[in-house]
């Protein structure tokens, strides 16, 4: 279930299907703003906000179909090649193509924006969801230009 459940606040409460924790997100303002531009109210009620998304994952118990058909619009932007979704063998023989972009990888994109905007670990943890170091420290890429100016914040030794 996800819900927007503060209007003045703007936070979505949703339930990981993975896990089964629920958590409590606020939304960010670009977001809160769309939200409040539509004429629909989400707010303390069951309706998605995504209606079509939220059956289709109510229907088949799974998010591959959203996955591709994100994959399908960064292809058709010209972000990435197109992908065949024939099976062309099965069990170990499969070769899994893997690719940079994909739907899984705003998530990548979300926590190192963060990061890199200096927002505080156990803040990011918190918004992403993650209760892992090890899967934080895989999500978490940082900018060259960030490891620069924390460089830079050593003292110049020549005059201490």
């Amino acid at each position: 279930m996800t819900e927007v459940i503060n209007e003045s606040g703007g936070s979505i409460r949703l339930t990981v299907a993975k896990t089964g924790r629920t958590q409590v997100i606020p939304l960010a303002a670009p977001l809160k703003k769309f939200l409040k531009s539509k004429k629909k109210k989400w707010v303390n009620s069951d309706v998605p906000i995504h209606p079509r998304a939220f059956a289709m994952i109510e229907s088949t118990g799974t998010t591959q179909t959203l996955s591709r058909q994100f994959t399908e619009l960064l292809a058709k932007a010209g972000l990435r090649e197109k992908v065949s979704h024939r099976k062309t063998a099965s069990g170990r023989k499969a070769k899994r193509n893997r690719h940079s972009l994909t739907f899984h990888s705003l998530r990548h994109t979300g926590n190192s924006l963060l990061a890199n905007a200096g927002v505080d670990r156990e803040l990011r943890k918190s918004i992403t969801g993650h209760t892992s170091e090890s899967v934080h420290d895989a999500y978490t890429h940082l900018e060259i230009e960030t490891r620069r100016i924390a460089l830079d914040k050593i003292p110049d030794l020549q005059k201490i």
